[in-house]
């Protein structure tokens, strides 16, 4: 689905029933039977902004219900190993977050 961050916040709370959006998202795909929600950031820093635009794309990762799933697609500096705050939550998060390199296989897969 095409349009703005409000545009698919409004689709997203109005025809998914998704109410806790604290941001707009990404992108909206339909997959055979299921809609991905998906938040997509690039971080080069940590610390600051960079850690609420983190938190942000987690929390759009937490959804999970019926056929809907929620992801965040990061790339950057939170898959290097380390001891920071992003790195540390990516190791232990039961969601989907994931490189935009995986993105298309990904959604093979659902």
């Amino acid at each position: 689905m095409e349009g703005s961050d409000i545009k698919l916040e409004k689709f997203a709370n109005n025809n998914l029933g998704i109410k806790n959006l604290k941001k707009g998202i990404d992108f909206i795909l339909k997959t055979k039977n299921k809609f991905i929600l998906g938040e997509a950031k690039f971080l080069t820093d940590y610390g600051g902004t960079q850690n609420n635009q983190f938190r942000n794309a987690m929390n759009v990762a937490k959804i999970k219900k019926d056929n809907i799933i929620g992801i965040a697609v990061i790339d950057g500096i939170v898959w290097f190993k380390s001891n920071a705050y992003m790195h540390r939550t990516i190791k232990s998060f039961n969601g989907v977050a994931l490189s935009a390199l995986l993105l298309e296989e990904f959604i093979k897969e659902q």
